[in-house]
């Protein structure tokens, strides 16, 4: 069980595993977001990682260098941050620690890169989630509506 980066043959698998996310209960993307577009976009980058099991792709996260989250919240770290997007598990998968497995190897992999702090916005009635990023000691800095819904705002500072 890996985090890897993408490579471009992984496109399609990444693809649909945002489009059956659209399926399941928390989810709040929409049939336009996540596109095929930032599938490249964090690909060129090499912001883009899967995780995978038996050869498997059964989830997928993105860093963002340009923290969109900034105008938004007032953080308590803003140097050399990045912003985790885009987290999505194959359902199958729910409920046994994949989220959390690479979440904590994308930490590893951020702080290689000289990162010192990361952020991410949790949707409010991700129950899920918010208990992931509970176990993972990120920091709750308040709710915020924005993009047509309530988040939390999340710190975790390496």
């Amino acid at each position: 069980m890996q985090l890897r980066l993408a490579k471009e043959s992984d496109f399609n698998q990444i693809y649909l595993l945002y489009k059956n996310a659209l399926k399941e209960k928390y989810c709040v993307w929409s049939e336009s977001y996540p596109s095929f577009l930032d599938i490249e976009t964090d690909f060129k980058f090499n912001n883009l990682f899967v995780y995978e099991i038996d050869n498997k792709i059964i989830g997928a996260v993105s860093i963002l260098y340009e923290n969109e989250l900034n105008e938004f919240c007032h953080w308590e770290y803003t140097n050399n941050i990045v912003e985790i997007a885009r987290v999505v598990v194959h359902h199958e998968y729910h409920g046994k620690g994949i989220a959390k497995e690479m979440i904590l190897q994308l930490f590893k992999l951020c702080q290689e890169r000289g990162y010192q702090a990361m952020h991410l916005a949790c949707q409010c009635d991700n129950l899920p989630a918010i208990r992931t990023y509970q176990k993972l000691n990120f920091k709750f800095l308040g709710e915020l509506f924005i993009f047509e819904n309530n988040y939390f705002m999340c710190e975790y500072i390496f």
